[in-house]
């Protein structure tokens, strides 16, 4: 008998103490943080393609423009070892005749990308070397944060965002007349936008532009907008 009683007064003091902790009143507030900042890399983009009668001619034809848009990266201040050879593709070339395909050779292709360290001067200096290059290519830009500031900017992102959920939270606690006691629970999930911001640039335009009107002078990409948010629960009083 003394074993039942004792174990209702657990299960009964188990339940008082659930229902208080239940009961605890508490606040729960969202912290957000934003900032723009310039890209600090770049990664230059280039296609080339050829077509040949044959496999062979279309091989040798797309090795040597691809050996001649490696001369223009390193004459424009990049460094070979750092040229990456990317997305190679050999098919078929067809054409159509009166509304029929007909097979005329081979279509070879593939890209090249090498990432340096931005600055408006490199980017001016790599337009300008590949302005007088004859050879049919594509060229675009990709810009993005280093791995080194993308790491300092994540921990500034939470910085803020807790602060801003502290700021809020006392606001909150003054304007309804209660008082913080402690945290009960972070829930952090980081929602930062860091995608490369692209920018393309073809033969025709970087022609078009230049044409009678001296040296290309570049450009600067937009900045990147990064955010983030933390959700804070506070215990009142």
């Amino acid at each position: 008998m003394k074993k039942i009683i004792t174990i209702l007064l657990l299960v009964q003091s188990f339940l008082l103490c659930a229902q208080d902790k239940k009961n605890v009143a508490t606040m729960s507030v969202k912290g957000v943080s934003n900032l723009k900042l310039q890209p600090d890399e770049g990664m230059l983009n280039l296609s080339a393609n050829f077509i040949g009668s044959d496999v062979n001619q279309a091989m040798l034809g797309l090795d040597k423009k691809t050996k001649e848009l490696i001369k223009q990266i390193v004459a424009s201040g990049l460094n070979e070892k750092d040229i990456k050879t990317t997305n190679f593709q050999l098919n078929k070339h067809s054409v159509y005749r009166r509304g029929a395909a007909k097979d005329s050779g081979y279509f070879a292709t593939q890209s090249l990308q090498v990432k340096f360290n931005y600055s408006k001067e490199k980017v001016a200096k790599i337009l300008n070397t590949f302005s007088d290059n004859k050879a049919d290519y594509n060229m675009h830009f990709n810009f993005m944060l280093s791995d080194t500031l993308s790491k300092q900017t994540e921990a500034t992102l939470i910085k803020l965002a807790v602060k801003d959920a502290k700021l809020k939270a006392n606001h909150l606690a003054t304007e309804s007349g209660v008082k913080i006691k402690a945290i009960k629970a972070i829930d952090y999930g980081q929602v930062a936008n860091i995608a490369p911001y692209p920018l393309t640039r073809t033969r025709g335009m970087m022609m078009a532009e230049d044409s009678g009107q001296g040296a290309l002078q570049g450009f600067t990409p937009d900045d990147i907008e990064l955010n983030d948010e933390v959700q804070i629960v506070w215990e009142l009083e």
